[in-house]
């Protein structure tokens, strides 16, 4: 019965629900000279191409990233519009949820 516990923590430790990259479907894998963002589906071979207000704003895309590579989007959207000043008009909605933690991104 102790060999079965045992066994059983070593078969099931990776079935964990509360993994945080249960949550990360997407990756950058390179940015084009349009500055259009080549994403990929985790797992998958299928790409896709968007810009960079296409992501800021779609937030199934955004909470997708891994949490590093949304950061360095929100860098990037913010060197984005201090570039176009006619941008700044355009704002996000407040992001409801918060998957990974208690930091959010606004």
């Amino acid at each position: 019965m102790l060999l079965l516990e045992i066994l059983s923590k070593f078969i099931f430790a990776n079935d964990s629900n509360d993994e945080k990259s249960n949550y990360i479907f997407y990756q950058i894998v390179d940015i084009n000279n349009d500055q259009e963002y080549v994403l990929q589906c985790i797992n998958k071979r299928d790409i896709f191409h968007l810009k960079i207000t296409d992501i800021v704003f779609d937030t199934d895309i955004l909470h997708g990233l891994h949490p590093v590579q949304s950061c360095f989007i929100g860098i990037e959207y913010a060197k984005h519009l201090k570039k176009f000043h006619d941008n700044k008009n355009q704002k996000s909605s407040k992001h409801s949820i918060s998957r990974y933690g208690k930091y959010s991104i606004y």
